[in-house]
């Protein structure tokens, strides 16, 4: 989610009186609360929370392949022989 995302935001006592609008609210996009006129706080909604954690994952392992494969090209070096480190 980038800045440059408008959303709605509610301060922490509108989200007190109006949590069930601020529910069906982060249904649809993200909620910002905030606490003395700063944000502290996102409301997403179920199925949001769980994209993201499957987009990390995807990212992990995407970092976690690129790992491999330079430490792979470092010890085998871009030929794939193996390297002769002159020991």
């Amino acid at each position: 989610m980038s800045n440059a995302t408008a959303f709605r935001t509610f301060s922490t006592r509108d989200a007190k009186m109006r949590f069930g609008e601020l529910l069906d609210e982060a249904l649809g996009q993200p909620v910002g609360i905030t606490k003395h006129d700063r944000l502290t706080a996102y409301l997403v909604s179920k199925r949001d929370f769980e994209s993201m954690l499957a987009n990390i994952e995807a990212l992990q392992d995407q970092l976690w392949l690129a790992k491999a494969e330079l430490a792979r090209r470092v010890l085998w070096g871009p030929s794939g022989s193996r390297r002769s480190w002159g020991i």
